[in-house]
């Protein structure tokens, strides 16, 4: 049962899964047919191809799933009900007096959804030459045909019209769950490309090609404008790892991986993107954070408690170490392109480490 769940509902491959469930659905399809037609009375050599129809339809189906000969028998069933049962039920079973002809064209629907290409077009012409011949047969040679008088006839349409009409409501719905699903996973894979276009893998910040794009994007605008689009009120806070060479040294890149990580989280937590606020990895162990705030008092309160936030992280392998960072604060304001507001927090940043790290300096 778990390898039937996992064929059908769970192959990734749509025209897989159709053919499996075509074959499921036949199956059952035929032996209700071959009940019916016990039933009805009908002649030995329908009974005996019907039989013939069922056995090869669960052969069929356990031969492509113990030997995975989908492609070899999506073409053997396709041409099986095609070429030999359906004309043959159709002579033997009363001509255009049974139903067949419904389920023949459900046969041409699945001929489209298995097959592809070339072979497509070529089942599907030998298909229809095949069956129009078939009918034409059975229009001159009428005396060899049993047709079904009219209350046969009508049981026979309704039985096959069920079959078919909830087969093709099956398929339709099976076929837009499977564009669905697709059209689902498109859209995550992109969402994800997007993601990691802009952001850096490890942090989880963004990237600095995202960094300059935003801060580009501040000073492209005009001064006085909606605060997350303009350099007004916005301040650029770099920050560095202090010792973390030392750090890597002492307890390896794995936990120097991990202190990025945390320290990282911390940032993202301090930025409100809505109000046009980014945390991202300049680089190495150094961020940068934009802040909007009304005065560089107030900045300067965010980014010292970004530090003090950042220094109270306790390591549970190494609960005595304390992780700090230095850091310099710049006004955009006070400058006319990103290159010196990023360089004017460096240059304080410098002077935090200079003067004793675990510091800001404006």
């Amino acid at each position: 049962m778990d390898k039937f769940h996992k064929i059908i509902l769970e192959n990734e491959d749509i025209r897989v899964r159709i053919y499996y469930i075509t074959l499921s659905i036949a199956s059952i399809a035929l032996t209700i047919s071959l009940i019916a037609d016990i039933f009805q009375g009908f002649n030995r050599p329908v009974l005996i191809l019907v039989g013939v129809g069922v056995v090869f339809l669960i052969a069929l189906w356990f031969l492509s799933v113990y030997l995975h000969i989908e492609n070899l028998g999506k073409h053997l069933l396709i041409y099986f009900f095609n070429l030999v049962l359906f004309p043959k039920i159709f002579i033997y079973s009363g001509g255009i007096t049974c139903g067949l002809l419904l389920a023949f064209l459900i046969s041409l629907v699945i001929i489209g959804i298995l097959l592809e290409g070339k072979s497509r077009i070529i089942a599907y012409l030998i298909s229809i030459v095949s069956m129009e011949i078939t009918i034409y047969y059975s229009y001159a040679y009428q005396d060899k045909i049993k047709f079904l008088n009219y209350k046969d006839s009508i049981i026979d349409y309704c039985v096959t019209l069920l079959i078919v009409s909830l087969t093709i409501i099956y398929l339709v719905g099976l076929m837009l769950k499977a564009y669905n699903d697709e059209r689902t996973k498109t859209q995550e894979l992109n969402q994800r490309l997007q993601e990691l276009s802009v952001k850096d893998e490890l942090s989880g910040l963004y990237n600095r090609r995202e960094l300059f794009r935003r801060l580009n994007s501040i000073y492209r605008s005009v001064s006085g404008s909606q605060i997350p689009a303009s350099k007004q009120d916005c301040y650029i806070a770099m920050f560095d790892i202090d010792n973390f060479k030392r750090l890597n040294d002492t307890y390896g890149h794995q936990f120097g991986d991990k202190v990025l990580s945390a320290v990282a989280h911390i940032l993202m937590e301090s930025a409100t993107e809505d109000d046009g606020e980014i945390a991202a990895r300049y680089g190495g162990e150094e961020f940068v954070i934009i802040i909007r705030a009304t005065s560089v008092h107030d900045a300067l309160e965010r980014v010292d408690q970004i530090r003090k936030d950042i220094e109270s992280i306790r390591w549970d392998n190494v609960p005595d170490l304390v992780v700090t960072v230095s850091g310099g604060l710049s006004s955009c304001e006070s400058f006319d392109n990103v290159d010196l507001v990023i360089q004017d927090a460096d240059e304080h940043l410098y002077k935090a480490k200079h003067e004793g790290k675990n510091q800001i300096q404006v």
